[in-house]
């Protein structure tokens, strides 16, 4: 369970959706890093595994949103969704 000051005082929690998306882009490490500038208690992502088990951070199981290719995460290995010029996190 997470115990958070703002929870305790009885304030709303604030949430970064995908890091701080608004100001980096999504589910990347410069998102998450501002989060933590803008004071963010947590941020919400979604991971997902790729066809050779590597975790992905990616909003949708599809690719199509955010890459030039098209296609499920799941079906696809690292080097697939590199070269679809993912603005992923992959876990290696």
């Amino acid at each position: 369970m997470i115990r958070l000051k703002r929870a305790k005082e009885g304030r709303a929690l604030i949430i970064g959706h995908r890091g701080a998306s608004g100001y980096a882009p999504e589910n990347t490490m410069a998102s998450f890093e501002k989060r933590l500038a803008l004071e963010a208690d947590l941020i919400e992502s979604d991971v997902y595994l790729s066809a050779d088990g590597r975790l992905v951070v990616i909003h949708e199981p599809t690719v199509d949103r955010m890459t030039n290719g098209s296609g499920y995460v799941k079906d696809m290995t690292r080097t697939q969704l590199k070269k679809a010029r993912c603005r992923l996190l992959v876990w290696s």
